[in-house]
Protein backbone atom coordinates (compact mmCIF):
# COMPACT_ATOMS: atom_id res chain seq x y z
CA UNK A 1 0.00 0.00 0.00
CA UNK A 2 1.01 3.33 -0.67
CA UNK A 3 0.13 6.61 0.34
CA UNK A 4 1.33 10.14 -1.59
CA UNK A 5 2.35 12.17 1.33
CA UNK A 6 3.19 16.05 1.62
CA UNK A 7 5.62 17.24 3.49
CA UNK A 8 4.72 20.21 6.45
CA UNK A 9 7.17 22.01 8.53
CA UNK A 10 7.56 20.38 11.51
CA UNK A 11 8.94 23.62 13.69
CA UNK A 12 12.67 22.60 13.12
CA UNK A 13 13.01 23.89 10.05
CA UNK A 14 16.95 24.29 8.81
CA UNK A 15 18.20 23.39 12.53
CA UNK A 16 20.99 20.63 12.09
CA UNK A 17 23.20 19.18 15.39
CA UNK A 18 26.37 19.32 12.57
CA UNK A 19 27.28 21.35 9.92
CA UNK A 20 27.86 17.63 8.73
CA UNK A 21 24.69 16.68 9.06
CA UNK A 22 23.52 19.89 6.49
CA UNK A 23 26.06 18.76 4.14
CA UNK A 24 25.15 14.73 4.16
CA UNK A 25 21.22 15.84 3.78
CA UNK A 26 22.09 18.15 1.06
CA UNK A 27 23.97 15.45 -0.66
CA UNK A 28 21.18 12.92 -0.38
CA UNK A 29 18.59 15.28 -1.95
CA UNK A 30 21.12 15.20 -4.83
CA UNK A 31 21.42 11.38 -4.77
CA UNK A 32 17.83 10.65 -4.90
CA UNK A 33 16.85 13.98 -7.58
CA UNK A 34 19.70 13.55 -9.46
CA UNK A 35 21.27 10.72 -9.52
CA UNK A 36 18.81 8.12 -9.24
CA UNK A 37 20.35 6.59 -6.02
CA UNK A 38 18.31 5.05 -3.22
CA UNK A 39 19.16 5.56 0.00
CA UNK A 40 19.51 4.05 3.73
CA UNK A 41 19.16 5.98 6.69
CA UNK A 42 19.51 4.84 9.74
CA UNK A 43 19.72 5.61 13.43
CA UNK A 44 19.87 4.41 17.05
CA UNK A 45 17.09 7.60 17.95
CA UNK A 46 13.58 7.79 16.01
CA UNK A 47 13.06 10.81 16.88
CA UNK A 48 16.86 12.21 14.88
CA UNK A 49 16.10 9.92 12.17
CA UNK A 50 12.13 11.65 12.10
CA UNK A 51 13.52 14.97 11.79
CA UNK A 52 16.74 14.32 9.48
CA UNK A 53 13.98 12.36 7.55
CA UNK A 54 11.63 15.55 7.72
CA UNK A 55 14.49 18.03 6.76
CA UNK A 56 15.46 15.49 3.76
CA UNK A 57 11.57 15.77 2.48
CA UNK A 58 11.40 19.11 2.46
CA UNK A 59 14.56 19.41 0.47
CA UNK A 60 13.65 16.58 -1.86
CA UNK A 61 10.30 18.86 -2.41
CA UNK A 62 11.82 21.37 -3.51
CA UNK A 63 14.92 20.96 -5.64
CA UNK A 64 12.66 17.66 -7.65
CA UNK A 65 8.78 18.73 -7.55
CA UNK A 66 8.36 16.74 -10.12
CA UNK A 67 9.32 14.04 -8.20
CA UNK A 68 6.36 12.04 -6.33
CA UNK A 69 7.12 10.68 -2.51
CA UNK A 70 5.05 8.08 -1.18
CA UNK A 71 4.94 6.21 1.97
CA UNK A 72 5.30 2.56 0.98
CA UNK A 73 3.92 0.04 3.34
CA UNK A 74 5.24 -3.73 1.73
CA UNK A 75 2.89 -5.92 3.53
CA UNK A 76 4.30 -9.29 1.45
CA UNK A 77 6.46 -10.26 -1.26
CA UNK A 78 3.24 -10.72 -3.64
CA UNK A 79 2.20 -6.88 -2.56
CA UNK A 80 5.85 -5.40 -3.40
CA UNK A 81 5.21 -7.48 -7.13
CA UNK A 82 1.99 -5.95 -7.35
CA UNK A 83 2.82 -2.91 -6.76
CA UNK A 84 5.94 -3.21 -9.35
CA UNK A 85 3.41 -4.51 -11.90
CA UNK A 86 1.29 -1.18 -11.50
CA UNK A 87 4.26 0.90 -12.31
CA UNK A 88 4.82 -1.16 -15.51
CA UNK A 89 1.53 -1.51 -16.53
CA UNK A 90 1.80 1.08 -19.50
CA UNK A 91 4.96 -0.08 -20.42
CA UNK A 92 6.66 -2.54 -22.73
CA UNK A 93 8.94 -5.17 -21.12
CA UNK A 94 11.48 -3.57 -22.99
CA UNK A 95 11.04 0.45 -21.82
CA UNK A 96 10.68 -1.31 -18.20
CA UNK A 97 14.22 -2.58 -18.11
CA UNK A 98 16.30 0.37 -20.24
CA UNK A 99 17.20 3.54 -18.83
CA UNK A 100 15.52 6.11 -20.35
CA UNK A 101 17.64 9.07 -21.30
CA UNK A 102 15.35 11.81 -20.67
CA UNK A 103 14.76 13.64 -17.44
CA UNK A 104 11.35 12.20 -16.12
CA UNK A 105 9.78 12.21 -13.17
CA UNK A 106 10.98 9.58 -10.11
CA UNK A 107 8.59 7.93 -8.03
CA UNK A 108 10.60 7.61 -4.35
CA UNK A 109 9.20 5.19 -2.19
CA UNK A 110 9.50 6.09 1.58
CA UNK A 111 10.20 2.52 3.42
CA UNK A 112 9.39 3.00 7.00
CA UNK A 113 11.16 0.31 9.78
CA UNK A 114 12.79 -1.18 6.80
CA UNK A 115 14.88 -2.84 9.93
CA UNK A 116 11.52 -5.23 10.21
CA UNK A 117 11.40 -6.40 6.52
CA UNK A 118 13.00 -9.83 5.81
CA UNK A 119 16.21 -9.43 3.82
CA UNK A 120 14.35 -11.74 1.06
CA UNK A 121 12.21 -8.65 1.00
CA UNK A 122 14.67 -5.94 0.99
CA UNK A 123 16.31 -8.26 -1.59
CA UNK A 124 13.42 -8.38 -3.83
CA UNK A 125 12.84 -4.49 -3.44
CA UNK A 126 16.55 -3.94 -4.91
CA UNK A 127 16.56 -6.41 -7.57
CA UNK A 128 13.49 -5.16 -9.00
CA UNK A 129 14.61 -1.32 -9.08
CA UNK A 130 17.71 -2.51 -10.34
CA UNK A 131 16.68 -4.93 -12.80
CA UNK A 132 13.55 -2.03 -13.69
CA UNK A 133 15.13 1.16 -14.29
CA UNK A 134 12.23 2.48 -16.92
CA UNK A 135 10.22 2.35 -13.78
CA UNK A 136 12.43 5.00 -12.28
CA UNK A 137 11.64 4.23 -8.67
CA UNK A 138 14.13 4.77 -5.46
CA UNK A 139 13.88 3.57 -2.35
CA UNK A 140 14.36 5.59 0.86
CA UNK A 141 14.57 2.72 3.46
CA UNK A 142 14.45 4.19 7.32
CA UNK A 143 15.08 1.76 9.84
CA UNK A 144 15.52 2.77 13.81
CA UNK A 145 18.24 1.13 16.11
CA UNK A 146 21.31 -0.62 14.86
CA UNK A 147 23.07 0.25 11.90
CA UNK A 148 21.76 -2.52 8.79
CA UNK A 149 24.87 -5.44 8.12
CA UNK A 150 25.92 -5.10 4.69
CA UNK A 151 24.33 -7.53 3.84
CA UNK A 152 21.00 -7.03 3.85
CA UNK A 153 21.45 -4.00 1.65
CA UNK A 154 23.99 -5.67 -1.03
CA UNK A 155 21.17 -5.87 -3.78
CA UNK A 156 21.38 -2.60 -3.81
CA UNK A 157 24.86 -2.10 -5.38
CA UNK A 158 26.12 0.56 -5.78
CA UNK A 159 22.98 2.58 -6.52
CA UNK A 160 22.52 2.89 -2.95
CA UNK A 161 24.16 5.84 -0.50
CA UNK A 162 24.48 4.51 3.29
CA UNK A 163 23.67 7.18 6.20
CA UNK A 164 24.08 6.36 9.40
CA UNK A 165 23.01 9.15 11.85
CA UNK A 166 25.36 9.88 15.08
CA UNK A 167 23.59 11.22 17.87
CA UNK A 168 24.93 14.75 18.71
CA UNK A 169 27.32 15.23 21.53
CA UNK A 170 26.26 16.99 24.92
CA UNK A 171 27.93 20.59 23.22
CA UNK A 172 26.74 19.88 19.78
CA UNK A 173 22.92 19.67 21.75
CA UNK A 174 23.46 22.27 24.06
CA UNK A 175 24.70 24.82 20.57
CA UNK A 176 21.71 23.38 18.71
CA UNK A 177 19.61 24.50 21.92
CA UNK A 178 20.66 28.22 21.86
CA UNK A 179 20.67 28.54 18.00
CA UNK A 180 16.93 26.89 17.98
CA UNK A 181 16.25 30.08 20.97
CA UNK A 182 17.50 32.82 18.28
CA UNK A 183 15.27 31.51 16.05
CA UNK A 184 12.59 30.80 18.54
CA UNK A 185 11.90 27.21 17.93
CA UNK A 186 13.41 26.54 21.53
CA UNK A 187 10.04 24.55 22.36
CA UNK A 188 10.37 22.02 19.31
CA UNK A 189 14.32 21.94 20.05
CA UNK A 190 13.85 21.13 23.58
CA UNK A 191 11.09 18.47 22.54
CA UNK A 192 12.94 16.83 20.27
CA UNK A 193 15.60 16.41 22.37
CA UNK A 194 13.80 14.93 25.17
CA UNK A 195 12.22 12.14 22.31
CA UNK A 196 16.00 11.40 22.23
Amino acid sequence: MNIAIDTHNSGLNDLFFRAADRMRVEGCVNAVANEGLSLALSCVHEALLDHYVQQLLLRLRSAAPEHSIEVYFPANTESLISRFNEVLANQSLREATRHSGEKLSAQIWLVHDAQTLPDHELQLLARLIQNFPGANIRAILLMTGPAPTQESLSAFGRKLLRWEIEPPTDEQAQAAVEVAKLQGQSEAMTLLLRRM
